[in-house]
């Protein structure tokens, strides 16, 4: 995967079909990638694969369990998080 910056310069939205049109230019010599939000695309006639994406957030919401906390109140029930994606067809043989 080649990585690279590019400034959005115009944004277009088909309110019928969802179908997003970006217009960018590249940043070659720009190599600051921790502040820039990341992208990724598939083609238009590429077949796709639907897939779960998941995170896990921290079990335990206390920097140390002591011996007389409620567990209750210590374990973070909503640590895990699912989001629907699509991908490409290469995904599909993991």
């Amino acid at each position: 995967m080649k990585w690279g910056n590019v400034r959005i310069l115009t944004v277009d939205v088909n309110n019928l079909t969802g179908e997003i049109n970006l217009t960018a230019e590249d940043l070659p010599d720009d190599k600051d990638y921790k502040g820039t939000k990341k992208m990724n695309w598939i083609a238009e006639n590429s077949p796709i694969v639907n897939v779960e994406l998941v995170e896990y957030d921290h079990l335990i919401n206390v920097k140390k369990v002591e011996d007389d906390m409620d567990w209750d109140k210590v374990v973070n029930y909503n640590s895990k998080f699912i989001t629907n994606a699509i991908a490409e067809p290469g995904v599909g043989s993991l």
